[in-house]
């Protein structure tokens, strides 16, 4: 596989599925990996060798995550649609429904429960949910969107909140990205006056490469190249604030997003085996179920270790990033096991 996924023939299809299903499972773990930062509105010492560490490996190596995911559903979406219309409209939101909106509102019911939990029981703040014992139900369907600082209940669910305007606006994306050139014309204002889309520039750039680069060939040199320059830009900007920046943020995202497919398809013989498979069917779950008690997991570490040595921070943030995952996919496992058929709606049929 020369190409990482976007220029497969029929014959490679298992390989392709694969390739996908491997790059988002790598992408989830980069989300697990932001939210076991237990440097989050700490004051730490920058020299400090362990906040280099978990600011690397927690910060800006997975700065291209999100946007990666954005990017990926919108090539997902447009893939194999030769021409947009009312059917195939009605057909995608019909098939979202049961993939993002149901599970979105399901998942956000099941945070609400452990976010009251939270406040009666463990001194959360409740962000005007409960207010002496009685709960405000404005605000209790307020934040089903918008609980606290623009994230609903279920909190890393804000990606599926955007996802699904995204699609409910693919009619205006489409009509965007139909000629070749005008996404520059969103592109040059974008990157130049640093305006955030909250992930709408990259479903569509996703979309736009889905419809005009499906023959797109990328080589092992290039590769390698886009690779060097998002690993050059995460490890310089430890010591150079400039990540943030739209353009520096846009040229690691596309390097990340065609480099780590084609990375993937080179070494499918060695990574696609029985684990990897395992791995794979558990990625939705691991995102939706490490988002519930990330908090929770950090504070517990900190306890123990502190955030005062380097070793205190290195451990605090890989524990609980192994916490996270293991946790998480350890109760897949037991809803896969004891009720199948809510842990199937819960994943939105995955």
């Amino acid at each position: 596989m020369r190409d990482g996924f976007m220029n497969i023939n029929d014959s490679q299809q298992n390989n392709q599925k694969f390739v996908i299903d491997f790059f988002k499972l790598i992408l989830i773990l980069g989300v697990v990996s932001i939210h076991s930062n237990v440097l989050n509105n700490i004051k730490v010492p920058t020299d400090c060798v362990g906040y280099l560490i978990v600011e690397l490996l927690s910060v800006k190596l997975t700065l291209i995550c999100v946007p990666c995911f954005f990017i990926l559903s919108g090539y997902l979406f447009f893939r194999n649609i030769s021409h947009f219309n009312v059917t195939i409209y009605k057909n995608k939101l019909k098939s979202r429904f049961y993939s993002l909106i149901l599970p979105y509102f399901l998942w956000n019911v099941i945070a609400l429960i452990l976010t009251i939990v939270k406040i009666e029981f463990l001194n959360f703040p409740s962000y005007g949910l409960i207010e002496n014992h009685e709960l405000s139900i404005f605000k209790l369907i307020e934040g089903f969107i918008d609980y606290t600082n623009g994230y609903p209940y279920a909190f890393a669910f804000w990606f599926i909140r955007n996802l699904i305007v995204f699609v409910v606006a693919s009619p205006l994306v489409y009509l965007i990205i139909r000629k070749k050139w005008v996404i520059i014309l969103l592109l040059l204002p974008m990157l130049i006056l640093d305006i955030d889309l909250y992930g709408l520039e990259y479903f569509i750039i996703g979309a736009w490469l889905s419809v005009h680069f499906r023959n797109f060939q990328i080589n092992g040199v290039m590769a390698n190249t886009l690779l060097i320059i998002w690993l050059s830009i995460a490890i310089s900007s430890l010591y150079i604030e400039y990540d943030n920046n739209a353009v520096v943020k846009f040229v690691s995202v596309i390097c990340a997003f065609l480099s780590l497919p084609y990375i993937i398809s080179k070494h499918i013989e060695q990574i696609d085996n029985r684990l990897s498979q395992v791995m794979i069917k558990s990625t939705f779950y691991i995102y939706a179920f490490h988002q519930l008690y990330c908090t929770v997991t950090q504070k517990f570490y900190i306890n123990i270790f502190g955030l005062n040595t380097s070793l205190g921070i290195f451990l605090s943030y890989l524990l609980s990033f192994i916490t996270l995952v293991g946790s998480s996919f350890i109760l897949w496992l037991i809803c896969k096991r004891l009720c199948p058929t809510v842990l199937k709606i819960l994943g939105g049929n995955r």
